[in-house]
């Protein structure tokens, strides 16, 4: 039986079509001087489409498009459609998980003897709107050599004029400075805690700008940076009086508040979403337990006392409760504030340390020791499809969603020192974002998208 395509998907092929064209035209701009050792065309390998939400026939239609709009380029040899689709069965066709990876499309570069890989990601977003990622892979030297992003709406207008801001962006650049335009690109801000200045500080790393600021340049040891729902403060520990207090600044004039005046340590502060309560660990009766604190009044309660110590606290809202992990080993846990109900995240052995919920709610980051090392692993809320998705022999630690949910920030130890990575949830797509010799750690993504307010 024939199928006919209705309007609709004919209406969102065309627009498909029209977001992927500018695509085109920034690829033909990539420098030609990688891979191509004879001097001749560089071989290119295009995969098949990663994915989310687009009717198969669409797919194939915009596969063999841009097949077409990249075999135009003198420059650039691109192995037949039909041959890199066999090859694509050879393989088996891996689940997406594994077909998103690098060491897919590298392996399957080897086997077609091709310079360069052009990874194409097609993901929803939030409005019904769709962000296109095209990874460039260096297949010689097994790398990743730069990432397009762009999200649009469905408009002609809003494809075209988004495409042409980022294709200037990543035109107008060189190699050496990608750090700006990728942050950009991202809309993103970040703080995180370094020593790159002899002690410990907070810094603050925003689209726009090349290198990090600091934010507390003081004498003390700052740790555990949190951001406030709107994005205009943030709250940290502090150690000023020879004991770790908690300190909230306001990030439009650099005003800082301290909020505890306690004997005993108290860290790893958390903003809930409503923006009048924090949640940190204070060291009560020999063991580390949960304070909620409200901005307002001033007043504090404790939410936990006895048992193991608490770690991490993550105040999800006012009424559902806080996560936060404890235990020997340790585990991952949640409690309704109101009624001091406590439930197990994750029923297995661990040792899992510090849930993160995304924006949506819908899944946990968290760190475990469960392969020897400091991994990052993501879940289902309810504890479902848990899996790994760091995977290095490195230790990876403290995860923090961007704001759309799409990518993940943490601090990772895989080039000799501690640095800050971002990675991308479902091309995988990973970057160092500070590339500094000092140890940058205890990444916090702003809640609210650089430049913008809530």
């Amino acid at each position: 039986m024939i199928r006919f395509w209705t309007v609709p998907e004919i209406n969102s092929l065309k627009r498909s079509v029209l977001f992927l064209i500018p695509i085109f035209i920034i690829i033909l701009a990539l420098p030609v001087n990688v891979g191509a050792e004879s001097g001749g065309a560089m071989r290119v390998c295009i995969p098949p489409f990663a994915n989310e939400g687009l009717h198969p026939k669409q797919i194939e239609f915009l596969e063999k498009a841009f097949y077409d709009e990249i075999a135009k380029d003198s420059k650039y040899l691109v192995i037949p459609y039909a041959e890199v689709k066999a090859m694509a069965v050879k393989m088996n066709e891996p689940d997406p998980e594994v077909r998103k990876s690098n060491e897919y499309y590298f392996y399957m570069a080897d086997q077609l003897d091709a310079d360069l890989v052009f990874a194409v990601s097609i993901q929803k977003a939030p409005k019904k709107n769709y962000v296109i990622l095209v990874q460039v892979l260096d297949a010689f030297d097994k790398k990743s050599l730069e990432i397009f992003i762009q999200e649009s709406d469905s408009s002609k207008k809003g494809f075209l004029s988004n495409f042409s801001i980022l294709a200037q962006r990543i035109t107008g650049i060189e190699k050496d400075e990608i750090l700006v335009p990728f942050l950009t690109q991202l809309n993103a801000e970040l703080v995180f805690c370094s020593n790159r200045d002899g002690d410990w500080d907070i810094y603050r790393l925003q689209a726009d700008e090349r290198y990090p600021e600091s934010i507390s340049a003081n004498l003390s040891t700052d740790f555990y940076p949190s951001w406030s729902p709107d994005g205009q403060k943030l709250v940290y520990s502090s150690r000023r009086n020879r004991n770790y207090e908690i300190v909230v600044v306001d990030m439009r004039n650099d005003e800082e508040r301290l909020i505890t005046h306690n004997r005993v340590p108290d860290v790893t502060p958390d903003w809930g979403e409503t923006g009048n309560f924090l949640t940190f660990c204070s060291l009560r009766n020999d063991k580390y337990e949960i304070i909620l604190y409200d901005l307002l009044s001033g007043s504090e309660k404790r939410l936990t006392s006895g048992g193991e110590d608490k770690f991490f606290p993550h105040l999800v809202d006012r009424d559902n409760g806080i996560m936060y992990s404890s235990g020997t080993p340790s585990q991952l846990f949640e409690m309704t504030i109101e009624n001091g109900a406590v439930r197990k995240l994750l029923d297995d052995g661990g040792p899992n340390f510090n849930p993160v919920l995304s924006p949506d709610g819908s899944k946990i980051a968290f760190e475990s020791t469960r392969d020897g090392n400091y991994e990052i692993y993501l879940m289902n809320r309810d504890g479902t499809a848990l899996r790994n998705i760091t995977k290095n022999q490195a230790d990876d630690l403290s995860p923090t969603f961007s704001p759309d949910g799409n990518w993940l920030a943490f601090s990772s130890d895989r080039e000799g020192n501690n640095e800050i990575y971002v990675m991308n949830l479902s091309s995988k797509y990973l970057k160092n974002i500070t590339q500094n010799p000092k140890d940058d750690r205890l990444p916090a993504w702003s809640p609210v998208a650089a430049g913008k307010t809530p």
